[in-house]
């Protein structure tokens, strides 16, 4: 069984929740140690993770605040509150810990070295954040899995663009890492099928992740979720639907050209492997039996 933690900017697309589901039910395989948020409004960010946690009876599972703004990036604000619209009034949550992510992340990989897999699908502000304060964080952790960045050219994906900075630092880490690019994800569309069963399926959890497609669908006019976060996950539990090669990232810092754009450059000896494709016919009929089955 591996052991993980979510990092995650849940609460502006729909797909962090579905992530968060798809671990979720994937209990028997991925041991959640917990849920770790960033970027903006992370409070709301925090109830909605918990609220997804609470919902699906697993209020073990610790959830942290992380940082707020990029490390130089300006802050732009998430409109997250078409999802929070699921939250109850006044709901106050257990799961929600004081302890700031960085140091939350820190200690539960120092406590079980080199065990501990981190996917992280959003904004990598709170990884950065760990490894300026803990110079020793890459030899504690096992692995990082992110979605984020893109093989296009002249393409800023938003978790990149949205801190470079602390993108630069992680790529830069050492950490071995697997990366799912958006050019691979963007083409992996939940499929009309399965929005149906979910939509019809009444247990807490698929009521509670189809409730939050139907406001984020109606917020952004979007018929279906692309499952870019998902894809994350699905390295853990069916690795041998993808194909990854050995590249080393740079991500530019820089005016000329889109700020946060990434260069992967094949590179025999990084430590970073880069998705190149997915059976996506294989993953969508993997993920449809983590979150419907």
């Amino acid at each position: 069984m591996e052991s993980i933690i979510l990092d995650t900017d849940i609460g502006l697309d729909v797909d962090d929740a579905l992530a968060l589901g798809m671990v979720l039910g994937a209990r028997g395989d991925l041991q959640l140690r917990g849920v770790t948020v960033v970027h903006d409004d992370v409070r709301m960010r925090a109830n909605l993770a918990a609220h997804v946690l609470a919902t699906a009876g697993r209020t073990d599972v610790p959830v942290a605040m992380g940082v707020s703004e990029p490390l130089a990036e300006p802050l732009h604000h998430d409109d997250i509150q078409a999802q929070a619209r699921v939250l109850p009034k006044d709901a106050a949550f257990v799961a929600i810990i004081s302890r700031e992510a960085p140091d939350f992340l820190y200690e539960t990989c120092r406590q079980s070295p080199g065990q501990i897999t981190v996917v992280a699908i959003g904004p990598l502000t709170n990884l950065a954040a760990t490894l300026t304060r803990h110079p020793d964080f890459p030899g504690l952790i096992k692995q990082l899995d992110l979605m984020g960045g893109s093989a296009e050219k002249d393409t800023a994906e938003y978790n990149i663009k949205t801190d470079p900075e602390a993108a630069d630092i992680v790529f830069r880490s050492g950490i071995p890492t697997r990366l799912v690019p958006l050019n691979v994800t963007k083409r992996c569309a939940m499929e009309d099928d399965s929005l149906a069963r979910l939509h019809h399926d009444k247990r807490p959890l698929p009521a509670l992740l189809d409730q939050l497609i139907s406001f984020w669908g109606m917020a952004y006019h979007a018929p279906r979720p692309v499952l870019h976060d998902p894809l994350a996950v699905g390295l853990l539990t069916t690795p041998n639907l993808y194909k990854l090669e050995p590249m080393r990232i740079e991500v530019n810092l820089h005016a000329d050209g889109p700020r946060g754009r990434t260069l992967c450059i094949p590179d025999a000896n990084s430590p970073i492997r880069v998705c190149t494709a997915v059976d996506y016919a294989g993953f969508l009929q993997h993920f449809d039996s983590l979150i419907l089955d």
